[in-house]
């Protein structure tokens, strides 16, 4: 297959077209995938073709989210554990 029969199929065309759509929008799938703060930013940023290298700094640059805090443990009182003591030897009875 020649060149010009490439360029004369819609496969490869579809082919550019979406590898070039993916390669535009990459700093914000970048900044989806970390978790990144402000991904609106990186969206705003990527609206204008001349920002684009910002955009993709920024979405390897900003910080990730930072997880919710973990619930605080409850101790569960000595009955509902009864493993921690073996049988005859709880100082609760």
């Amino acid at each position: 297959m020649s060149w010009n029969e490439a360029a004369n199929s819609a496969w490869f065309w579809a082919l550019i077209i979406g590898g070039l759509g993916t390669l535009y929008f990459l700093p914000v799938i970048v900044a989806l995938i970390r978790q990144a703060e402000h991904v609106g930013i990186i969206v705003m940023l990527n609206m204008f073709p001349l920002l684009w290298p910002g955009a993709l700094a920024g979405a390897f640059i900003l910080p990730r989210k930072q997880p919710p805090a973990p619930p605080p443990y409850i101790y569960a009182p000595y009955y509902l554990c009864p493993a921690q003591y073996p049988p005859g030897d709880s100082p609760y009875y």
